[in-house]
């Protein structure tokens, strides 16, 4: 476990709204995306 370790769970809006509202950020990061489900896919 890292000093710094944090989950944070959301859509791409909210995640970005979390970390600009912070002073500064510290630690690495890794980004997981999923795709949408197929029943909600443009055609």
């Amino acid at each position: 476990t890292k000093f710094h370790e944090e989950y944070l769970r959301g859509s791409a809006e909210e995640l970005l709204e979390i970390l600009q509202s912070r002073d500064s950020q510290k630690g690495e990061f890794s980004v997981y995306v999923s795709g949408k489900k197929k029943d909600k896919l443009l055609e």
